[in-house]
């Protein structure tokens, strides 16, 4: 079976994302692109900011990892906050699923450091629809509480991926069988 383009290193050491960045500013489009960079050997999954002009505005890199090929990040931008924002509304509406995240405050002082265990704050309590019910800053500390109708989460597109004929279908229903075992 063929490794999968994304994990295979020789493919990311051959990719040209200069020719990539150069079309961008040739095109004048604004582009973020899911690449990876290495620092020194280790190999990080990045997400590289390209600019109209094709200026490279700024990279970032993955500090919750799903896979096992490439390293934490080790720093969250500032400007990175507004995304980190978005994802966990994103995945509730996505999923038709609450979410509920609890975290530190950030630290204002430590938002560019290395560090492995900087926070990044904004607590909050999303509804399957997206509408995010309760949340903190990225700097205050604050409990969040909302009453929630759990008929609500459908877990619809979660369901879904169970069922579709898909590579991650045989994974999806192990991992189902796992969470409907009696207790």
């Amino acid at each position: 079976m063929p490794r999968w383009l994304c994990c295979d290193e020789t493919y990311w050491r051959t990719a040209d994302r200069q020719a990539f960045v150069a079309a961008a500013g040739r095109l004048h489009l604004g582009v973020v692109l899911g690449t990876v960079h290495w620092e020194g050997d280790e190999l990080f999954n990045s997400l590289l900011v390209v600019d109209v002009d094709g200026t490279v505005r700024g990279r970032y890199a993955k500090t919750h990892l799903a896979e096992r090929w490439s390293q934490a990040g080790r720093s969250l931008p500032e400007y990175k906050l507004s995304a980190y924002r978005a994802m966990p509304i994103a995945r509730a509406t996505e999923n038709s699923i609450f979410l509920v995240m609890a975290n530190a405050p950030a630290d204002a002082d430590d938002l560019q450091s290395p560090s492995q265990s900087q926070s990044h704050g904004n607590s909050k309590i999303v509804h399957p629809d997206g509408n995010v019910l309760v949340e903190a800053g990225f700097f205050e500390e604050r409990l969040v509480i909302a009453d929630v109708d759990l008929a609500d989460a459908t877990g619809a597109m979660a369901l879904r991926a169970v069922e579709d004929e898909t590579v991650l279908r045989a994974s999806m229903q192990q991992g189902l069988a796992l969470v409907e075992r009696p207790v």
